[in-house]
């Protein structure tokens, strides 16, 4: 993998992060929930179609939960160490072959490369 690689997947991470962090996925979770145990004797035939569907996206949105609770716990931390002084980040306005993660105090700012 490149660093232009590793960039662009971060980012992509990052912002499946920010689109799905306000989702009411337990409220989603808790629908489908219903339509399993109401589908079955209201609707037989559309409930046998569409169920193993509503399965597969049921457990999609779990994992997403999951996800959703690991992106909260990273933008928290992200907070606390820019309050604490630390930017942390990707200038890909610049250059996206260059990204920084670095203390102010004390690196050079015009130093911005990124090694994972």
């Amino acid at each position: 993998m490149t660093t232009t690689d590793y960039i662009i997947t971060q980012a992509t991470i990052l912002s499946a992060g920010s689109l799905t962090h306000d989702l009411d996925l337990n409220g989603f979770i808790q629908m489908i929930e219903r339509a399993h145990s109401m589908g079955p004797p209201l609707y037989p035939t559309l409930y046998r179609d569409v169920s193993a569907h509503m399965k597969m996206i049921e457990a999609m949105a779990r994992k997403l939960r999951d996800f959703q609770d690991e992106y909260k716990r990273y933008a928290e931390s992200i907070m606390v160490k820019e309050k604490n002084g630390y930017r942390v980040g990707m200038d890909l306005a610049k250059d996206p072959d260059k990204a920084f993660l670095r203390d102010p105090k004390v690196d050079d700012p015009e130093d911005n490369t990124f090694q994972p």
